[in-house]
């Protein structure tokens, strides 16, 4: 759509039929261009602290505001160690803080025995939870189904947001069960090659 847009105070205003007259303080002619809003990206891996061979935020927020996000909201398990109690969450800050060039907010990590650091890592500010239902590593131990309830029930109160892969484990046995008698790879054999 071609069209004016007015901005105040860093947020769309208004859209306007191309060529209607507005008061301005500016006026940018972008004739030509493509106007999108900043995007965010509620699911990046960027590896630090730990794993900053692959990447991390300095290299990480430089690749995503080349591609026009403007937020990235930080997943806590490609982390060593990874986000699951506050004093990881100001070690993080600390490390990030400094080298991000575009905003950014973090997950808190839900674990099989962190329940006594979710409140801390709430107030800290986390955007949300993440937790696997089905074995992913040692690193970051999987909730069972009592365990989600448990900890949904503590963060309540603080209207906190909570995201689960949704993987069901007894299908992922059987499949696994399959592969193996075809003599296929399992997830089974790559967890036990990375340990």
């Amino acid at each position: 759509v071609e069209a004016d847009i007015g901005i105040s105070e860093g947020k769309f205003a208004a859209f306007l039929d191309k060529g209607t007259p507005a008061e301005a303080k500016e006026v940018i002619d972008a004739a030509g261009k493509l106007l999108f809003p900043g995007i965010i990206d509620c699911h990046a891996h960027l590896n630090e602290p730990g794993f900053t061979w692959r990447e991390d935020f300095a290299t990480g927020s430089r690749a995503a505001a080349v591609g026009g996000t403007t937020t990235l909201i930080d997943m806590p398990l490609n982390n060593d160690p990874p986000l699951i109690n506050s004093d990881v969450f100001r070690m993080k800050f600390d490390l990030i803080d400094k080298k991000a060039v575009v905003d950014y907010a973090l997950w808190g990590g839900l674990i099989d025995d962190n329940y006594n650091d979710l409140v801390g890592l709430q107030e800290c500010g986390v955007a949300a939870f993440k937790a696997f239902v089905c074995p992913c590593g040692k690193p970051f131990p999987n909730v069972n189904m009592g365990q989600v309830k448990a900890a949904l029930e503590l963060l309540k109160p603080y209207g906190a947001l909570c995201g689960f892969h949704c993987e069901e484990y007894g299908m992922i046995l059987e499949a696994e069960k399959k592969a193996q008698e075809e003599g296929r790879n399992t997830v089974r054999d790559f967890l036990d090659a990375h340990d």
